[in-house]
C-alpha cells in the first residue's frame, strides 16, 4: 500500500485482508484507499526588484514553486499596472519589462497538471525609479557688451527620460563679471564689468534629481570692441631672504591676473646667476642659491597674445648657518572682495614658506565675524561673507620650533543687487455670477514675484453696467449689475513698478424668480477619532444648490461640545473651502454643518462624532494550513495601497496605528517573522520541520489595546 501511495495512482487502491484460522474458516475485511493529489507550494519568496525603464528582469519561476507530487507545473502571471511594467511566462521563465516610473504588483500562479489544477500564488512589488534628467549637446558661448542682458533658452540643452517637468537654476562664477537669474523658465544673464564667467545651469526634476550644463560669458567694454587686455599683478612678492645652498618655491600664479580669463605663461630672470639662479616649471618659480650676495628677480606673465605684465622682488643670500630660521613670507595677500554671502579660498602654502624645510602650521583670525568668517584646513584658508563691510583678516605660519610669521590683507563685503524681476500672472478660469451676487476672488492665488516683493493689486471691468470690480488688499469683489458678460482684467505690481496682469471673463445670468434652498446630497458619517487627531473635511461633498454656484453659498460649521471636539473654517479663500475637526478628549460631540444661498435660504446636516479608541479588529479568520518543510507563507498585516479588503487587521479610529506581533508555540516546527515592503508590513511564516504548531499574530494600537488571532500549522512531508 506505501508503495502505491508514493507511486501517487490517480485511481483509488481496493485492499482486502483475510483472516483464517488453523480449521481453514475465514473471515475478511475490505476497504479503499484513494491518494489525493496535493497543489504546489512557494519555495522562498520572489523579492521585488527595481529595474529602469525599458530594462527586463528574466525568473526561473521552477526555483520559486515546487510540488510535493512531482507534477508538472504551468504558470501564469498578472501586473496590477501594465502601464508601469508588463510581465510574460514563456516555457517557465518569467521576464518584467518596465514602462515607466512607478510601482506596479506582480502576482505569479503556478498551477499543476492533475485535473484539480491546485495552485499556489507569490505576489511581489516590481519598482521602476525616477531617472535623472540629461544634458543634451551644448550651449552656446555668450558674449555681452558691458550693461547689456543676455536671456538663454535653457530647454534644448537638458532632456528628462521621464518626461518630468524640470525646472532651472543658474549660478555664475564670477559675479562681479556677470550675474544669472531664472525668470519665467528662461537664464538672463547681465554684464556688469569686463571679463569673462562660467555660467552653471542646473535642471532638475520634480524629485530633486539634477543635470547640468555650463556655458561662457565673455563681457567687452561698453563700446563693443574686444581688445585684448594685458595680465596685471597682483600684491607684490617680499624680498626673499635665503643662505647659501637654498632652494624657494615661489606660486607666480598668485601673484599675477588676467582681465580676459587668458591662460598665463610664466618667465622669471635673475639679475645675478652667481648669487641666485631661477627657473620656472608651469606656474611655479624655483629659486636656487649659489653664492652668498644680493640680486634681483624678475617675474614675467604673459598671455596668448603675447601682452605682458612684470613684477620684480631683491633676493638676499646669506652664508649658510645651522640655526632654526623663522618661516617667512613669501608675498603679499591682495585685499579682497567679496558680494554678500559669497566665498573663497586662498592657498596660505603660497605665501609663506619655511628656509629649513619645515612643515608650516596655518591659523587664521577675522577682526569681524559679522562681515566675514575665516577658517583654516591644512593650508587652505576659507572666506565666507556674513554681512556687510570690511574685514581684516590675518594669516599666521607657525613652524614645529613655535617660530612664526604673519600677514593681514582686509576683505570688503559688498552688497548684492540682484535684477528686480517682475511678478508672474496665471489664469483665472471663467466666472458665471447670477444678478445681485456679490462674488470675492482672493488675487495672491493667481500671482507670484520670483524676488518675494509684496504685491498691489488693482482691477478694471470693460462693462461696468454689467459687473465692477473692487480692489481690497489681495481681495476681489466682483459686483454683479445687470446680465450680461464683461472682461475683467486684474493687474499685479510690485514695489519698483514691475507688473503682470491676467484677465477672465464673467457671465452675469438673470437672478431669477424662484429661488430654490441648497439640498443635502450626502450625510456625513459618524466617525471615530482618537484623542489628538485631526480630519479635515468639505460641506462642498454632502450639498449642491438647484440655483446657484457652489462658490456663491455661505457655510458655517458648529460643535455641540467643543471640550470633546473643536471644529474651525480652512482655507476660507478656496474655491471649495472646508473645515477640520480636531479631537480633544474622549466623549461625542455633534458637529453641524449649514449652507446658506444668496437668497437667504439653507440647508443642515450634522452627524455625531466619538473621540475614543477601539481595539482592532480582523477582517478574516485565517484558516488552519498544512505545508512541507521550507514552504514560506506571506499575508498582509494591514490594508495595501487602495484594497481596503486586503490585510488580516483593521482600525476605523481617525488617528490610530497599529504595530504588529508574531509568535509561534513551536520554533522547531515552524518560524515567524515580520517584514515591510513599499506596500504594507505583513507576516512571513516558515515551515521547519515535520509537526504541528500554534501561530499567534497580535495588532496593537496606539491606545494601547490589542487583538490576537491565531491558527495551527501543520507541516507534513
Amino acid at each position: 500500500v506505501w508503495a502505491s501511495m508514493t507511486q501517487n495512482r490517480p485511481l483509488p487502491l481496493s485492499v482486502t485482508v483475510t483472516a483464517t484460522d488453523s480449521d481453514g474458516l475465514a473471515a475478511t475485511q475490505a476497504w479503499t484507499i484513494s491518494v489525493s493529489n496535493q497543489p504546489p507550494h512557494a519555495v522562498g519568496t520572489i523579492e521585488g526588484p527595481i529595474i529602469g525603464v525599458d530594462e527586463t528582469r528574466t525568473l526561473e519561476l521552477s526555483d520559486y514553486f515546487g510540488d510535493s507530487d512531482g507534477d508538472a507545473l504551468t504558470y501564469t502571471a498578472t501586473s496590477s499596472h501594465i502601464e508601469v511594467a508588463g510581465v510574460s511566462v514563456s516555457d517557465g521563465v518569467m521576464t518584467v519589462t518596465a514602462v515607466a516610473r512607478g510601482t506596479a504588483g506582480i502576482t505569479v500562479t503556478a498551477t499543476d497538471a492533475d485535473a484539480d489544477g491546485l495552485e499556489a500564488t507569490q505576489a511581489f512589488v516590481v519598482t521602476v525609479p525616477n531617472r535623472a534628467p540629461a544634458a543634451v549637446g551644448v550651449i552656446a558661448r555668450v558674449r555681452l557688451t558691458k550693461g547689456g542682458v543676455r536671456r538663454v533658452d535653457p530647454t534644448p540643452g537638458f532632456t528628462d527620460p521621464d518626461g518630468d517637468a524640470l525646472t532651472f537654476e543658474a549660478a555664475s562664477s564670477r559675479l562681479q563679471v556677470a550675474r544669472t537669474w531664472v525668470s519665467n523658465g528662461e537664464v538672463l544673464v547681465r554684464a556688469l564689468q569686463k571679463g569673462t564667467a562660467m555660467v552653471t545651469i542646473t535642471a532638475k526634476d520634480a524629485e530633486g534629481l539634477e543635470a547640468t550644463q555650463e556655458f561662457s560669458v565673455r563681457v567687452d567694454g561698453s563700446g563693443g570692441s574686444n581688445p585684448n587686455q594685458p595680465p596685471v599683478v597682483v600684491g607684490s612678492i617680499l624680498e626673499q631672504k635665503l643662505e647659501e645652498g637654498d632652494k624657494r618655491m615661489v606660486e607666480a600664479s598668485s601673484y599675477f591676473s588676467d582681465p580676459d580669463d587668458d591662460a598665463l605663461e610664466f618667465s622669471a630672470e635673475s639679475s645675478d646667476t652667481e648669487v641666485v639662479r631661477a627657473t620656472t616649471s608651469g606656474t611655479e618659480i624655483e629659486l636656487q642659491v649659489v653664492n652668498p650676495g644680493s640680486a634681483k628677480v624678475t617675474v614675467t606673465a604673459e598671455d596668448p597674445e603675447g601682452l605682458k605684465a612684470s613684477t620684480a622682488f631683491a633676493v638676499a643670500a646669506a652664508e649658510a648657518t645651522d640655526e632654526n630660521r623663522v618661516p617667512a613670507a613669501v608675498g603679499t595677500i591682495a585685499d579682497q572682495s567679496l558680494d554678500e554671502d559669497e566665498s573663497a579660498t586662498l592657498d596660505g602654502s603660497t605665501y609663506f614658506t619655511d628656509p629649513d624645510g619645515d612643515a608650516l602650521t596655518y591659523s587664521v583670525e577675522s577682526s569681524d565675524v559679522e562681515v566675514l568668517t575665516a577658517t583654516v584646513s591644512g593650508s587652505a584658508i576659507s572666506l565666507q561673507a556674513t554681512g556687510h563691510g570690511t574685514a581684516t583678516v590675518t594669516v599666521s605660519a607657525e613652524d614645529p620650533a613655535g617660530l612664526d610669521a604673519e600677514m593681514s590683507f582686509s576683505v570688503t563685503v559688498v552688497r548684492s543687487e540682484t535684477p528686480n524681476r517682475a511678478p508672474t500672472a496665471g489664469p483665472i478660469p471663467a466666472q458665471s455670477i447670477k444678478a445681485g451676487i456679490t462674488r470675492n476672488l482672493d488675487a495672491s492665488g493667481y500671482f507670484g514675484d520670483p524676488d518675494g516683493d509684496d504685491l498691489t493689486y488693482s482691477a478694471e471691468s470693460s462693462d461696468t453696467d454689467v459687473l465692477t470690480v473692487t480692489v481690497t488688499g489681495n481681495e476681489l469683489a466682483l459686483v454683479t449689475v445687470a446680465e450680461g458678460t464683461a472682461t475683467v482684467t486684474i493687474t499685479a505690481e510690485d514695489p519698483e513698478g514691475l507688473s503682470a496682469n491676467t484677465e477672465f471673463e464673467a457671465v452675469v445670468t438673470p437672478a431669477g424668480d424662484d429661488n430654490k434652498a441648497p439640498l443635502v446630497t450626502n450625510e456625513m458619517e459618524p466617525l471615530t477619532f482618537l484623542e489628538g487627531a485631526a480630519f479635515v473635511d468639505g460641506p462642498w461633498f454632502y450639498f449642491e444648490d438647484p440655483d446657484d454656484e457652489y462658490a456663491d453659498l455661505d457655510y458655517a460649521v458648529s460643535s455641540s461640545d467643543t471640550d470633546v471636539m473643536t471644529v474651525v473654517r480652512v482655507n476660507p479663500d478656496f474655491h471649495r473651502p472646508g473645515f477640520r475637526m480636531t479631537a480633544k478628549e474622549n466623549g461625542q460631540a455633534t458637529i453641524t454643518v449649514t449652507v446658506t444661498d444668496p437668497g437667504g435660504l439653507s440647508a443642515t446636516t450634522s452627524v455625531v462624532h466619538t473621540v475614543g479608541n477601539n481595539a482592532p479588529y480582523t477582517k478574516y479568520d485565517p484558516p488552519d494550513i498544512v505545508r512541507a518543510p521550507d514552504d514560506v507563507l506571506n499575508f498582509f498585516l494591514q490594508e495595501v495601497l487602495f484594497f481596503h479588503d486586503a490585510g488580516l487587521f483593521g482600525d476605523d479610529d481617525i488617528g490610530d496605528s497599529m504595530t504588529y506581533r508574531v509568535a509561534t508555540s513551536d520554533e522547531t516546527v515552524a518560524t515567524v517573522a515580520i517584514g515591510d515592503d513599499a506596500l504594507a508590513p505583513y507576516a512571513i511564516v516558515t515551515a521547519v520541520a515535520v509537526g504541528e504548531a500554534t501561530i499567534t499574530v497580535t495588532a496593537t494600537d496606539e491606545g494601547g489595546l490589542s487583538t490576537p488571532v491565531t491558527f495551527v500549522i501543520t507541516v507534513e512531508e
